[in-house]
C-alpha cells in the first residue's frame, strides 16, 4: 500500500517538473541535451536565476565550483549545496551516456579525461599534489597518499575534476542560451 502510494505521489510529483521545466524556452534547451531531463532541469531553473549571475563565473561560485572559494568553519556555506549536488548529478549523466553518438557534452567529458590523465602523468599536478599531502590529512598508507607521494593525483580526484570541466561547460552554456533568451 506505501509503496503504491509513493510510487503514485512520485508520479505527480514527475508530472509537475515535467510540466515546469517544459514551459520555459531555456527549460526546453536543456532537456534537448541528452542526458539532462526535467527534473535535473527543473532543478536548474529553479535554483539559478540569471538576473544575479552576470557572468557563467557567477553561476560557477553559486554551484560551489570556483576552486578560489574556501569555506573555513563557523562561516556559511559560500554555495549553493542544492545546486553543488545538482551540477554533480548533472556530471554524473554526462559520464552515464558519453558513448551516444549525439551526446556533445559526453564526448566533450571523454576528451577532457585524456588531457587530465595525459597532465597527471606529465607531473603537472606536483605542485598540487605536494600541496594536499602537506595537509597531514593522510596518516595512513592508502592509494591516495600513494600518488600524492608520487606527485600525482589518484584517479578519483581526476574523475572528479573531469566532471566538474563538463559540468561548468555545460553551465556556461546554459548561461548563454538564457541570456540570448532574455535579450530577444
Amino acid at each position: 500500500w506505501n509503496r503504491k502510494n509513493f510510487q503514485y505521489i512520485e508520479n505527480q510529483i514527475f508530472k509537475v517538473l515535467d510540466e515546469f521545466s517544459n514551459g520555459q524556452e531555456l527549460g526546453r534547451w536543456a532537456r534537448s541535451i541528452c542526458g539532462i531531463g526535467p527534473t535535473l532541469t527543473a532543478g536548474l531553473l529553479a535554483h539559478i536565476d540569471l538576473e544575479k549571475a552576470q557572468t557563467p563565473a557567477g553561476i560557477w561560485r553559486f554551484a560551489g565550483l570556483d576552486p578560489t572559494v574556501v569555506w573555513n568553519k563557523s562561516e556559511k556555506r559560500p554555495w549553493n549545496a542544492q545546486l553543488k549536488t545538482l551540477c554533480h548529478k548533472i556530471g554524473l549523466s554526462f559520464e552515464k551516456v558519453q558513448n551516444h553518438p549525439n551526446h556533445f557534452y559526453g564526448h566533450m567529458l571523454a576528451k577532457r579525461k585524456q588531457y587530465e590523465i595525459a597532465n597527471n602523468e606529465a607531473g603537472k599536478y606536483a605542485e598540487t599534489a605536494k600541496e594536499i599531502l602537506a595537509t597531514g590529512s593522510y596518516k595512513r598508507e592508502t592509494v591516495a597518499k600513494t600518488a600524492y607521494e608520487a606527485g600525482k593525483l589518484p584517479d578519483g580526484q581526476i574523475r572528479m575534476r573531469e566532471l566538474r570541466w563538463a559540468e561548468k561547460l555545460f553551465l556556461s552554456h546554459y548561461w548563454h542560451v538564457g541570456y540570448e533568451i532574455r535579450s530577444n
